[in-house]
């Protein structure tokens, strides 16, 4: 299947004992029917018995055993850490360890591969664990049928249990948390796109909306994700839920019915991550953000910025004209002029219809002030040549859109013809487990058949089951959310809602692998938004801790607005590699249009780094005290990226230091560096 990373056949699975592998801090061992692995932060112990593997430890540290209490089991002689219905006793056809990166999409990590039939029920099961050196481990069942029909009961079950984690007691509490997408239709004062609740530990509680689970045992628990399309207004596809239990968080949600199952391949089910830490929350947003980027490493396609021509338009009409070669000449030029990396070409490019991915030759629209008819107009009357010589000569890299029903081999021509490296692929509506793995698995064949140059950009604008946000982001990062001028009215642009979704992200999320969307605040209608109120510096300042997305018509700037925006931006290049490898966290309040609020990014393994501070345009304190992460009782040397300026503050024993900006709808932007003697908790990150 397309996720594995190694192919295995039935020859290769015999058992092999007595097996030991290690890779950097890890380290995996199979001795009879127990293996053991230990990633240098958590050690699990699985033991074969007649119904699959059970876990018999997990372990905080590194060693074992454990005898403070922080060891957590799974009970029953006969158990198995997943329920799917499979009647009848497993034989266990065999266990391999080696290690892999997933062809280079993923760190390295250590693969724990163990097999399994049920020949009453009629299915195999391959149980996979990939141990990731310094952090957690991510595991993930594979079925087939092995006979037809195969037994009514497999997979039959909304609680069908994938993964169950041993928590042990005490727990104090557990936060669970989860995203919206809909994004079009969150753009106002009361629709946040983070939903995350706090309650103590009750046996028999299920959470059936949460992408993942924090636990908090007092200075060290555990994090639970279930990787999968869910969001929090969205279950997708069969994505279950977390059931806790006396002593163990149970996992359900297979992400198929018995209908999907064939003898031909392997279907995968949602994987689940459970990442140790030890501290506060801080340290548990740290443990889960560190393994996140192991997961999903930051590629060096992945920072950039991209210039899309379609948040300009009134109409869909108008978003296509404006993907004409005439219109995308005039845009490289002014990107190439502005320092922006990449120019996307939008929904257009093909015409006004969706049966044809080749560039068309000219097309028939109604267009706003075109007048009442029919108007004809050159699309790309040459297909891809003039854009892709003039991109080349201006050093600007080219991005495609495309509905997600394009043709494999039509990606990979408008690839080797136009040389488009980024790809936004849309309208998906992936609500059954084929549809879903076929159209994985053709994103997959496409970017490695670029060599894995290529980037996807998802979707998360509308309702329908796409990617989510813990799913299919080794190929690209998420489009977060059309923001226009002034229609239609549910995605108008406010600046401060922008920066709201920027910063709840940032609380779960590394917020590098999401585009943000900048406006030119001049083209955003008064009588429905305050963006008059922000400067041009503010509006792109607040999606530069993520992927800045201009969405618009840039050549439109202003010759000031365009001083402004190109001086910031050259000031953020010089440091974007530097922000790209830390892990950024919310800071101050959250974004009310009357906040102190921002962004602080922490560089691994290091007491610097950086902080973006936002004063609001509602706000009247000129200075307030901001709590930072991992900084006590120090003074921060302040460095403005942009006058140069140097200033200091003091970072007291609770890790507040008080800011100061003169005027609101305001923003500063730091590099910060300890002075003195101080007390940093930020642990060495993988």
């Amino acid at each position: 299947m397309f996720l594995f990373p190694i192919a295995f056949s039935l020859s290769v699975l015999a058992a092999d004992t007595g097996k030991d592998v290690r890779l950097g801090t890890a380290a995996c061992s199979l001795h009879d029917s127990t293996i053991v692995i230990n990633t240098g932060r958590m050690v699990r112990v699985y033991t074969v018995t007649g119904n699959g593997l059970k876990t018999t430890r997990l372990t905080i540290g590194a060693k074992r055993p454990a005898t403070d209490g922080s060891e957590g089991s799974i009970s029953g002689e006969n158990t198995a850490d997943w329920n799917l219905g499979l009647t009848g006793q497993a034989e266990w056809l065999g266990t391999t360890i080696n290690t892999g990166n997933d062809s280079g999409l993923t760190s390295p990590y250590i693969a724990v591969v163990s097999e399994f039939d049920y020949p009453q029920a009629g299915v195999r099961l391959r149980h996979t664990v990939w141990a990731y050196p310094g952090s957690g481990i991510r595991t993930q069942l594979e079925l087939k049928a092995n006979s037809h029909p195969i037994a009514d009961a497999v997979l039959s079950r909304d609680d069908q249990q994938i993964e169950s984690v041993p928590v042990p007691y005490p727990i104090r509490s557990i936060t669970a948390f989860g995203y919206y997408n809909d994004t079009q239709n969150r753009d106002e004062d009361t629709t946040f796109i983070l939903k995350d609740a706090r309650s103590p530990f009750t046996p028999g509680t299920s959470v059936d909306w949460a992408s993942g689970l924090v636990t908090d045992r007092g200075g060290a628990g555990w994090i639970v994700v279930k990787e999968s399309h869910k969001c929090v207004n969205q279950p997708g596809v069969w994505s279950g839920n977390f059931t806790l239990a006396p002593g163990s968080i149970l996992i359900t949600g297979a992400g198929m019915g018995p209908q999907d199952l064939s003898r031909d391949a392997f279907r995968l089910a949602w994987a689940t991550w459970t990442i140790p830490y030890t501290g506060d929350t801080t340290d548990a947003l740290l443990a889960l953000k560190a393994f996140d980027r192991q997961r999903y490493p930051v590629h060096p396609g992945d920072v950039y910025m991209m210039a899309n021509t379609w948040g300009y338009s009134k109409t869909p009409a108008d978003g296509q004209y404006a993907a004409r070669e005439e219109s995308i000449l005039q845009e490289i030029a002014s990107q190439a002029d502005l320092g922006i990396d990449v120019q996307q070409i939008d929904d257009g490019w093909q015409g006004s219809h969706y049966n044809q991915w080749k560039p068309a030759v000219s097309a028939v629209a109604v267009l706003s002030g075109k007048g009442p008819g029919l108007f004809r107009y050159d699309v790309y009357p040459d297909g891809w040549d003039r854009v892709k010589s003039f991109a080349q000569q201006q050093h600007v890299a080219l991005g495609l859109w495309a509905a997600w029903t394009i043709p494999e081999e039509d990606l990979r021509w408008n690839y080797d013809h136009g040389g488009f490296h980024y790809v936004k692929l849309d309208f998906s509506n992936l609500n059954t487990k084929t549809k879903l793995d076929d159209f994985m698995a053709k994103v997959r064949r496409f970017v490695r058949y670029t060599g894995n140059t290529v980037r996807i950009n998802w979707d998360a604008t509308e309702n329908a089951p796409r990617m989510g946000y813990f799913y299919g982001r080794e190929y690209g990062n998420i489009y977060l959310e059309n923001r226009k001028p002034a229609i239609p009215g549910n995605v108008v642009y406010h600046p401060y809602l922008v920066l709201r979704d920027a910063w709840q992200l940032s609380k779960y999320m590394n917020l590098r692998d999401f585009q943000l969307s900048v406006m030119d605040p001049d083209t955003v209608a008064r009588d429905k938004s305050d963006a008059y109120g922000y400067s041009h510096a503010y509006c792109t300042a607040i999606t530069l801790m993520g992927s800045p997305l201009f969405f618009g018509l840039t050549h439109c700037y202003t010759n000031e607005a365009r001083a402004e925006v190109k001086h910031l931006l050259g000031v953020y290049k010089r440091h974007r590699d530097s922000l790209a490898a830390g892990y950024v966290f919310p800071v101050g309040e959250i974004p009310d249009n009357a906040s102190w609020t921002g962004f602080q990014d922490v560089l691994p393994g290091k007491a610097e780094g950086y902080l973006l501070v936002f004063r609001e345009r509602l706000n009247k304190k000129p200075s307030l005290a901001l709590d930072l992460a991992f900084l006590r009782n120090t003074d921060l040397e302040l460095t403005d990226l942009e006058s140069g300026q140097v200033s200091r503050i003091h970072v007291n024993a609770r890790g507040a230091a008080t800011f100061f900006i003169e005027r609101p709808a305001s923003y500063r932007f730091y590099r910060y560096r300890p002075l003195t003697h101080f007390t940093i908790h930020n642990p060495r990150t993988p």
